[in-house]
């Protein structure tokens, strides 16, 4: 009965220990104990530093500087892109429900004339958000947002059709650095050629 009251004890240390609680108390939902989830940190808050390039401590969001974006970029934390070239039918285009087919849009490119450095930005006929950057060879440039974003899908789009503009924000999170940053675009569909 003794050995049985020992392992007892023993495996109650270890939950405990495990958890990061002390014996006997109680878990209490993440943040402080005012329930607010940032850790006593209010929500408007900047949330890490723009300027330092980790972006701050794991589950914070590198803060974007204040303002819209410029037409045709997209900034992501404190780093912006620009598209190389005009983007016309193929590379950009927006689809308004006419009752045959939802309301959904996409567009894609270069950036900053570099050839493989990508983005993307694209409203499903599901109604799903997604946007993604992905930098030059090897580099460790690989954002992701909305439905492809890991760890927050907070993105929201918008379009206007008469416009032809895809304008969007939300949290991006870097898969090969496991950090996240605030993020928005604008990109404008121009019409072809000829």
């Amino acid at each position: 009965m003794r050995h049985l009251l020992v392992l007892i004890a023993i495996a109650a240390l270890t939950v405990a220990a495990c958890s990061g609680a002390e014996p006997g108390s109680v878990a209490s939902p993440p943040g402080d104990q005012t329930g607010n989830e940032n850790g006593g940190q209010p929500t408007d808050a900047p949330q890490g530093d723009p300027t330092a390039g980790g972006g701050g401590q794991a589950g914070e969001v590198e803060a974007e500087p204040a303002g819209p974006v410029e037409p045709n970029t997209i900034r992501i934390g404190s780093q912006v892109w620009k598209r190389t070239l005009p983007m016309t039918t193929g590379q950009c285009f927006l689809y308004e429900d006419d009752g045959t087919l939802p309301t959904s849009a996409s567009v894609w490119g270069t950036l900053d004339g570099i050839e493989d450095s990508h983005f993307s930005a694209s409203v499903g006929q599901d109604g799903a958000f997604g946007a993604g950057l992905n930098g030059p060879g090897d580099s460790t440039l690989y954002w992701q947002a909305g439905a492809r974003n890991p760890e927050v899908n907070d993105l929201v789009i918008e379009l206007d059709f008469e416009a032809q503009t895809i304008k969007g924000s939300g949290t991006f999170h870097s898969l090969t650095e496991r950090r996240s940053a605030s993020g928005s675009f604008e990109f404008i569909c121009e019409p072809e050629e000829g």
